[in-house]
């Protein structure tokens, strides 16, 4: 049963973990303000400990719209920060959206619209990089699907933050971030979530608009926090994967090995990063057993991507010494 707010049942909860983004909260504020049909949405903000204006913006925020609710904690990251706000939620479903990010004004609306009685919404994303802003388009026929029969049409298993989960299996299953995660943990976390998921809906609007900085965790190496996305690994090699077959498809495959390679390897030759530091890093996942039989299934299994093949192959064929080749130039 859900909770009411006022004479009303809530639908939507978002879950906002900020730390030190006054900056750009303003912004994010103002599109969940300027949401249509939102009278029975909540706005669940979390302050991570920041040290700037953050916790007065959300606090002003509070006190002018009863649909807020703020917590304070000391900086643990935005796992645990999600973590605190989970038991909080009491809309019918729940979504996460980062405090530098922004929502259209149609977003509550496309959502009750497409959702249905569906586990899971898999939206479209507008994207803004520095230089320019496109939709990133997930690639999967619009429609509905069980778990197995979506990871069998999508090429890779859509992965930003822009999620629509059923609040019920969330609680009833105890689904939550892995707090020591720090690159990856949605996807993570929305592994554990279909694990119990039985339908998915795949629409092709795109309101989450995703705000990519130069100073984000995708571009700038940040070497231990970059290491924590290889425990995907250990998440995945301790479940029993014949209960859930979609977790021994290509597709499953290819997106644990993108999201990997995009926190570690990809971007240290991105920025041409030869230190030690970035080393240490690439000769740990390298060395993982898990990421060897990984990439080997990347490399020559069934999945339709030829870029992460050849590169699963220039893994796995190349030698060691050899290993940091590409990082180099």
């Amino acid at each position: 049963m859900q909770m009411i707010m006022g004479e009303q049942e809530i639908f939507l909860s978002l879950i906002i973990p900020c730390y030190n983004v006054a900056e750009y909260l303003g912004k994010t504020i103002a599109s969940v303000e300027a949401l249509a049909d939102a009278e029975d949405v909540e706005f669940l903000f979390v302050d991570d400990g920041s040290k700037d204006e953050t916790l007065q913006l959300i606090k002003e925020f509070e006190a002018r719209d009863r649909r807020v609710k703020c917590v304070s904690q000391p900086n643990q990251g935005v796992s645990a920060a999600r973590n605190n706000a989970l038991p909080l939620v009491q809309g019918r479903y729940f979504s996460l959206l980062d405090g530098d990010d922004f929502l259209n004004a149609d977003a509550v609306q496309i959502i009750r619209a497409k959702i249905g009685d569906a586990d899971l919404l898999i939206p479209d994303i507008h994207i803004y990089r520095p230089t320019h802003t496109y939709v990133w388009r997930n690639h999967i026929p619009c429609g509905t699907y069980d778990v197995d029969a979506l990871f069998e049409v999508c090429k890779f298993f859509p992965t930003s933050p822009k999620l629509i989960y059923r609040t019920s299996i969330m609680k009833e299953h105890s689904v939550t971030f892995n707090s020591q995660i720090k690159c990856a943990e949605v996807f993570d976390f929305t592994v554990s979530f279909l694990k119990h998921a039985n339908s998915v809906v795949v629409v092709d609007d795109a309101f989450y608009n995703y705000v990519i900085r130069d100073a984000s965790a995708t571009h700038l190496p940040h070497f231990d926090a970059d290491k924590t996305s290889m425990l995907l690994l250990n998440h995945i090699a301790v479940q029993n994967k014949s209960e859930w077959p979609w977790m021994q498809s290509a597709a499953f495959d290819v997106t644990v090995f993108r999201l990997i390679m995009a926190f570690t390897y990809l971007k240290y030759v991105h920025q041409k990063q030869t230190s030690p530091e970035a080393q240490a890093v690439v000769k740990e996942l390298l060395s993982d057993k898990t990421f060897k039989k990984l990439v080997r299934r990347v490399a020559y299994g069934p999945n339709r991507l030829l870029k992460e093949r050849l590169i699963a192959i220039y893994l796995h064929l190349m030698p060691n010494r050899l290993g940091f080749m590409l990082m180099a130039h």
